[in-house]
């Protein structure tokens, strides 16, 4: 997009509200955060973790354990014990078919404060709860009908848990149990394993369950400036460094962005907004505008392949695009190229960050304003779907496919899982978490792959069902060609 393309929307941008003296100047403190912008730098933790399908006669109960043994919590103060957000959901459509009842067993070897949500649990699922330590149930949650057992001397070893928990339930096997150093948000599946095979639940460290996703989420420190609303400037600069480690060069940069309105008084309202993202990596962007009612520019030196969305427009500059400057010289920069700066936010590492961009004032008829709603749409599954299906990475080897995403893009999509819709056993062919990646694994005599068999090849297709939080879904195709390299 040329400066000509952008010259009516940066005017619109000028015109939004009054543009004042500059009598209060963005002046960067170093030691000041920033007002309106949060960072946070998001990282997927690995876990310790085992199954168990019971055998042939699985039993009365469903056992699931979710333990912590806060290894490697720097810090860690038991006066102020650390909280972790669990949000529980179904493994699969066989929860609702289960006649069991459901354990799920909270363990702890410290004080920890559980704070659990369900989502898309059957209303008809019964539960038995036992923890080491109180929980904090939400109270919409299907679980805050049912008790909770506090086990206050459950052993501080993981086989131990197990066997324990084993012998309180008649010596049934636990269907799964998933363990985890550190974390302050854990996406757990509860339901049954598939199989025949009468197998013990016997821990592997760093497991490649799907049971289990853990997420450690770090505060970012800021730094900034900010101009009060009032002024009606709504020109903002967040400035990263990077968003992972610089110790990893070749680690693809990518980061989530979501532009939120923050309501100063009822008097503003749909305010146009300009963001410069400025980053030392090339970094992926995906960038969510759902929760702003104005319209936002986007300038970087980033890149982004977000789904267009009807208030948001994209201008990527070039690694090169912006002066290498320091802070209180490229906030003049932007001020004279793009209308003085309203806020200015640093931070040297960080993949998740949230800005709440303050309304200003549009117009007023005599102290009479047209309110515009605030409004947080979700977003088409037609326009999700579109983006999942353009984002994926498809490899054809030949006997097999991965298909993969980056699992921070997925979360950001509001994706729930991916798995081949046509599976005889979805189970055995969802998705894996593997480091940052949502892979699919699956032979082409596998997961529902049809095969057309041509005069010097092979076609194979497959459709993968992709499940929203919300529940929606759809599907989309894959297809590998491979070609018989032994026919004459």
């Amino acid at each position: 997009m040329s400066f000509v393309q952008l010259l009516p929307y940066l005017l619109l941008l000028l015109s939004s509200g009054p543009r004042l003296v500059l009598c209060d100047r963005c002046t960067y403190d170093e030691s000041t955060p920033s007002e309106y912008v949060t960072c946070l730098s998001i990282i997927q933790r690995p876990p310790y973790a085992c199954e168990s399908n019971g055998g042939s006669a699985p039993g009365e109960y469903q056992i699931h354990i979710l333990e912590t043994d806060l290894n490697k919590v720097q810090d860690y103060d038991e006066s102020n014990p650390p909280e972790i957000v669990v949000v529980i959901k179904p493994w699969s459509s066989l929860l609702e078919m289960s006649p069991q009842t459901v354990v799920l067993v909270f363990h702890a070897f410290k004080p920890v404060t559980w704070r659990v949500y369900t989502e898309h649990i059957p209303l008809t699922t019964n539960f038995i709860i036992k923890s080491s330590y109180p929980l904090i149930i939400d109270p919409s949650s299907i679980l805050s009908k049912f008790p909770v057992d506090i086990m206050s001397h459950l052993p501080r070893d993981s086989s131990s848990v197990i066997r324990m928990i084993e012998s309180y339930f008649g010596g049934q096997r636990v269907t799964s149990f998933s363990g985890f150093h550190e974390g302050s948000r854990i996406n757990w599946s509860i339901g049954p394993v598939t199989g025949e095979t009468d197998n013990a639940c016997t821990i592997q460290l760093l497991s490649l369950t799907k049971r289990v996703k853990i997420f450690k989420e770090i505060p970012v420190r800021t730094s900034g400036c900010t101009v009060p609303a009032a002024l009606g400037f709504n020109t903002h600069i967040i400035d990263i460094a990077s968003t992972t480690d610089t110790k990893f060069p070749l680690h693809k940069h990518s980061a989530t962005l979501i532009v939120k309105s923050k309501i100063q008084n009822e008097e503003f309202f749909g305010s146009n907004v300009l963001l410069i993202l400025k980053s030392k990596k090339n970094i992926e962007w995906t960038i969510d505008t759902s929760g702003m009612d104005g319209n936002v520019l986007v300038v970087t030196n980033g890149n982004s392949e977000t789904t267009t969305q009807s208030n948001l427009r994209f201008n990527t500059v070039g690694m090169g695009g912006f002066p290498a400057l320091e802070p209180q010289a490229f906030i003049g920069y932007v001020s004279k190229k793009y209308g003085v700066v309203a806020s200015y936010t640093k931070a040297e590492m960080a993949n998740h960050i949230v800005i709440e961009v303050p309304e200003v004032l549009l117009h007023s008829n005599g102290g009479n304003t047209t309110e515009q709603p605030m409004t947080d749409p979700l977003p088409d599954v037609e326009e999700i779907i579109a983006s999942v299906d353009g984002q994926k990475t498809v490899n054809c080897y030949k006997s097999k496919v991965t298909v993969s995403w980056p699992l921070l893009l997925l979360d950001s999509l509001y994706v729930e899982d991916v798995y081949f819709a046509a599976a005889p056993d979805p189970d055995s062919c969802g998705m894996q978490a593997i480091g940052a990646q949502g892979t699919l694994l699956s032979g082409y005599d596998e997961c529902g792959h049809t095969a057309e068999h041509l005069e010097y090849s092979s076609v194979y297709r497959a459709s993968l069902a992709v499940v929203l939080n919300d529940g929606r879904s759809s599907q989309i195709e894959i297809e590998c060609r491979i070609y018989d390299t032994h026919r004459d």
